[in-house]
């Protein structure tokens, strides 16, 4: 009998967090995936907009598949 699995990935950048999610799911069966939940956190924002600083922010993911 099929169920639910999580898997959770935190990164610093999108690429990284991309990468790893792309290793992982890569090693599924077709139809084991089900969804993909991301989230972007600020850590720390500057107000400091005109020298083109940004905030800092931590990538979140969710791979939600079936085992």
């Amino acid at each position: 009998m099929a169920y639910y699995a999580v898997e959770a990935f935190e990164a610093q950048n999108i690429t990284e967090l991309s990468d790893m999610i792309d290793e992982f799911i890569s090693a599924m069966v077709q139809g084991q995936l089900i969804d993909i939940k991301y989230q972007v956190v600020p850590t720390a924002v500057t107000t400091n907009s005109e020298h083109g600083v940004g905030s800092d922010s931590k990538y979140t993911a969710l791979v939600i598949f079936t085992k």
